[in-house]
């Protein structure tokens, strides 16, 4: 599926994910390099994405299952309360941005700024397909947010069964490697629980995620779901 460029990727929001807290303003240099990567992601990016529905069933051992793809941890089992089926989804922003993020890479300001764009961007499109699967539920369904393998006790590793139920290497280039890392880096998968009653998920939990170390949130004191 084809996704949507934004016209632009504001400035803001990449200075936030450089790490600049939402109160403090950015020098013009920084502003500067932000409206740059801007351009770079958006002339580079190779937008791509694809979902699955399926039917969730709980075997033997009493783990949640999709397909043939067990869903592990206590999160995930919170996150799908109440749900009936559920949509896996990818996205990606294509390896052209990857390629110029290696050319500017001497360039370490700018890297780091177009770094952030690709993820800000991979978050947009992960927004516009999660919005187009919404817009296909029949009346009476309701869809959680999205989870992502690697949010609180949820596996990492999950990625490569995701890769792997999709096709995403035929269908959008995407693959992953031995350690559970998305190739190209800026794409995305998670899943949405659908129920037949009103169902919002669960946001992960700091004490036990995978990311906590290197979250971006808890640098200034949030989680991921005030974000």
């Amino acid at each position: 599926m084809q996704l949507q460029l934004p016209n632009e990727l504001p400035w803001q929001e990449i200075c936030s994910w450089m790490g600049y807290p939402s109160h403090q303003q950015p020098d013009p240099q920084t502003i500067s390099l932000a409206q740059q990567a801007s351009k770079i992601v958006l002339d580079s990016a190779q937008p791509r994405g694809i979902f699955q529905r399926d039917g969730l069933y709980t075997n033997e051992q009493g783990t949640i299952m999709w397909r043939q793809m067990p869903l592990l941890g206590e999160d995930i089992d919170l996150h799908l309360k109440h749900c009936t089926h559920a949509v896996w989804m990818a996205v990606t922003i294509g390896t052209k941005t990857e390629m110029q993020l290696r050319r500017i890479a001497k360039d370490v300001a700018l890297s780091y700024a177009v770094d952030a764009a690709a993820g800000l961007l991979a978050e947009k499109l992960a927004d516009q397909l999660q919005a187009f699967v919404q817009e296909q539920l029949q009346q009476g369904e309701y869809m959680t947010i999205r989870y992502s393998p690697g949010y609180g006790d949820f596996p990492i590793e999950t990625q490569r069964d995701v890769v792997r139920m999709l096709d995403t290497q035929k269908q959008m280039g995407l693959t992953v490697n031995s350690g559970g890392i998305l190739i190209p880096r800026k794409s995305i998968t998670a899943i949405c629980g659908i129920s037949n009653q009103p169902v919002k998920g669960r946001l992960a939990g700091c004490n036990h995620c995978l990311l906590r170390e290197k979250c971006k949130y808890r640098k200034e004191g949030k989680y991921c779901g005030q974000s």
